[in-house]
């Protein structure tokens, strides 16, 4: 599951971009891997 905190509780703008940016970086990584178990070509 994916963690929209750092596990401090912070609920700050700074600890929610950082979350954002954290999430975002592990969707493109299961998506990438998704797309290449399935064939798909890769997307530029």
């Amino acid at each position: 599951p994916f963690q929209a905190g750092d596990g401090s509780g912070r609920r700050t703008r700074a600890a929610l971009d950082q979350a954002t940016e954290r999430i975002q970086k592990r969707l493109a990584t299961h998506l990438g891997t998704a797309r290449r178990l399935t064939g798909r070509p890769e997307q530029t």
